[in-house]
């Protein structure tokens, strides 16, 4: 049905990003991508995605958009052709939306998509696109019909990289097709400013094909429209802009900027507005309308007010308090061994503010109730905890309004119960508490939050729920995607430990880039009293398996870790070539599946292969890590993946998923799979498994990339963030270290 071209070039994350987008669309998708000599594993992942799905041109140096576009639009058989940037990433099923227009329309030739710039100097407006030399309204992003594609001959050579968007659309639009922009945002656009020295060269070649647009097109333009409405528009627009609530009203900031294109573009009609009320598109460029409006003046493009509100949120006025530490409190209501890679963060961001924190930085841990001594041994004399029963995140809204009058008389009644012993178990009495303490701020490092009077911190962690609905049930999902909204949006800063979960809450909760935070997570150095590997260890005896002779998965048995299909995959290996590769399988059962690893390798006849060991601890699991041959992780969704730097970090090999973040972690650091694919996981299972080689060049890559993740890095920036979210005054390299943070 739709082809859809993209070029890159070294931004895996966002790349990884807008081809996971794409596979959202309702409609059918055949994705090329054209890259250009990428270095930071955007190769490796590509590699590992299905050929059937995914068409990837590999080229060792860049040769021009225009070129690099064009080879790919020549081959192109389905009826609609779309292209991006892989910096885009498709949102409200906008690839789906256009395709619609176009089979409803035959006189329209190509749908601009809709798209709105997340960070730099435009994020503040509601969406891009300038009107051009010669009055037409430029279509950044577009999808248009293949064969008129190819008819048009594609891209122009003579643009090379910056212009040709403007050429295609003027040549479209000439060749007598109408041309529409989707009412709503189709895409969203992550474009990295760079340097100053970048921009202004990218300004220079701008202006060279501005001139040769304008020599090319200038003797086919129209009359402009009536120079008296336009400046009508003008000296209201200028009122409105200063209004009350404007700043943050989209809707009417949208609305403003459709009159102005209306006003400045030749050939949109003064009656757009109601020639497409009720469709799906609207600001129509057309030849045959405008022969009515006379006149051929040229219209200067108007450059666009920079007053972005990224770069002023990210520059608040900060206030002088006198004390310089910050006492924050932390939510830790997590059992021992209960929360997988979610516990680890918490541990390790504890351990590095404790050496960090400096006179008058302390933190207060707020403990699972009378679970909480499990936290003392990993405090220190800056923290303490205060143990408070756990703390009920009711999904009320989900039932109406009896369920929350049930709930709120029943909490009442607990309360007026518990006062006489002073014993206070709200979160009201939990800020009081704090605020008698000296408590500034909260920071809540995982899922979970309360209303509280104080500013917080909120980590979401991922957002599993909506990438694999099918293992949450209604509920659930409902209550997520509420409690997330609600704390992404009250929070001061949101921090993501991934740009992948970055780009995901602003999709899906509207969240402004610039309230949101990416710290990359590290690992702890390697214990300095390791266990022996002929020690008793948790549970299990002597081993009957020896060092480097297994391969490693350490991760709850939650159905996203995808036990299923690698136990599947090693069945598969087992059979077609007798080769057995023994599997240590690591962590606390779930509630409700205990025995559920043990009855999966029993079911495919690989019992002998598997290890399941159960909780370790930390250093029990560093042991076992650190001796394997290789890590195995085909997990189905991560927020990060703790087990994949742990891995790196002590060069261990690693065969994993090419899904939500990990590409973004690995780098080239890893032989990926699909994980959904049975047989492509044994294909690389067993390569990996029998080439020493590979083993050992994707060691060395994880040492290298391991530098990239710190502990000491991402302490030093939470400690940033609370002097940030207290209202500290920061140093001018501060500054510059926060603003990469919201980057």
């Amino acid at each position: 049905m739709l082809s859809v071209v993209i070029g890159s070039y070294n931004r895996l994350s966002l790349l990884h990003a807008c081809i996971q987008s794409i596979r959202e669309s309702s409609i059918s998708t055949r994705i090329y991508i054209s890259d250009a000599g990428s270095e930071d594993g955007t190769v490796e992942y590509l590699q590992s995605l299905n050929p059937q799905e995914v068409t990837c041109i590999f080229h060792p140096q860049k040769i021009g958009q225009a070129k690099a576009y064009n080879e790919i639009f020549s081959k192109i058989t389905t009826p609609y052709t779309c292209w991006l940037s892989d910096d885009n990433i498709v949102v409200n099923d906008g690839l789906a939306t256009a395709v619609n227009i176009l089979e409803q329309d035959t006189k329209i030739g190509m749908v601009g998509l809709k798209v709105r710039d997340m960070q730099g100097p435009f994020a503040s407006e509601p969406y891009i696109g300038g009107i051009s030399t010669c009055g037409i309204l430029n279509v950044n992003q577009g999808l248009l019909r293949t064969k008129l594609l190819q008819e048009l001959g594609g891209f122009s050579e003579a643009f090379m990289d910056y212009g040709i968007d403007p050429d295609l659309t003027a040549r479209m639009l000439f060749s007598g097709r109408d041309i529409v922009y989707t009412r709503n945002i189709a895409l969203q656009h992550w474009r990295d400013w760079g340097t100053d020295t970048q921009l202004e060269r990218q300004l220079q070649k701008q202006e060279d094909y501005q001139s040769l647009y304008s020599k090319t097109f200038a003797k086919n333009q129209t009359k402009p429209k009536s120079r008296r409405l336009k400046r009508l528009y003008r000296n209201v627009g200028r009122l409105l802009k200063h209004a009350p609530g404007m700043r943050n009203n989209q809707g009417l900031k949208g609305l403003l900027r459709d009159i102005n294109n209306i006003l400045t573009c030749h050939y949109i009609s003064p009656y757009d507005p109601i020639l497409c009320t009720g469709k799906a598109y609207h600001l129509r460029q057309s030849l045959q309308r405008q022969t009515i409006l006379g006149s051929s003046v040229s219209m200067p493009t108007k450059k666009l007010e920079s007053d972005p509100e990224d770069v002023q949120a990210q520059n608040l006025a900060i206030k002088t308090i006198p004390t310089a530490g910050v006492r924050v409190a932390i939510n830790a209501q997590l059992l021992e061994g209960s929360a997988g890679g979610i516990e680890t963060n918490l541990l390790q961001l504890i351990r590095g503010l404790a050496l960090q924190n400096e006179p008058g930085d302390s933190q207060f841990l707020i403990g699972p109730g009378g679970e909480s001594a499990w936290l003392e041994s990993h405090i220190s004399s800056s923290q303490s905890i205060v143990a408070w029963r756990p703390i009920r995140y009711a999904s009320g809204s989900i039932f109406g309004w009896p369920h929350q009058l049930l709930r709120y008389l029943r909490d009442v009644k607990q309360s007026l119960r518990m006062a006489s012993a002073k014993d206070h178990t709200g979160v009201t009495g939990l800020d009081k508490i704090f605020r008698l303490n000296g408590i500034e701020l909260i920071h809540f490092p995982y899922q979970r939050f309360y209303p509280t009077s104080l500013p917080f911190i909120f980590e979401p962690w991922d957002l599993q729920h909506i990438h694999l609905p099918e293992l949450f049930a209604k509920e659930e999902i409902l209550f997520r995607n509420r409690h997330y909204s609600e704390a992404c949006k009250k929070a001061a800063v949101v921090v993501t430990a991934t740009r992948s979960t970055k780009y995901d809450i602003a999709r899906y909760f509207q969240i402004p880039a610039s309230k949101i935070a990416v710290i990359y997570r590290g690992v702890e150095p390697p214990c300095e009293t390791p266990v022996a590997w002929n020690q008793k260890v948790s549970q299990a005896e002597k081993m009957p398996i020896e060092a480097g002779s297994y391969a490693i998965y350490p991760a709850k048995p939650w159905p996203h870790k995808n036990h299923e299909r690698l136990f599947a995959a090693l069945a598969k290996i087992k059979k077609d070539s007798g080769l057995r590769i023994p599997v240590v399988c690591t962590g606390r059962a779930v509630k409700g599946r205990e025995g559920h690893l043990e009855a999966l390798a029993q079911h495919y006849d690989i019992s002998d292969q598997i290890y399941c060991i159960g909780y370790l601890s930390e250093s029990e699991i560093q042991l076992y890590l650190s001796s394997a041959r290789l890590l195995l992780f085909p997990s189905l969704f991560e927020g990060l993946g703790i087990p994949l730097l742990e891995a790196m970090d002590r060069g261990v090999p690693i065969t994993c998923s090419n899904v939500s973040c990990i590409p973004e972690v690995v780098g080239k650091a890893a032989l990926m799979f699909d994980p959904y694919s049975v047989d492509d996981i044994a294909a690389k299972l067993t390569s990996i498994w029998l080439d020493e080689n590979l083993r050992r060049e994707l060691a060395q890559w994880g040492k290298q990339r391991a530098k990239d993740f710190s502990w000491e890095q991402a302490t030093s920036s939470f400690r940033l963030l609370y002097r940030y979210v207290a209202k500290r005054s920061l140093s001018d390299s501060e500054k510059v270290q926060l603003q990469r943070m919201f980057a």
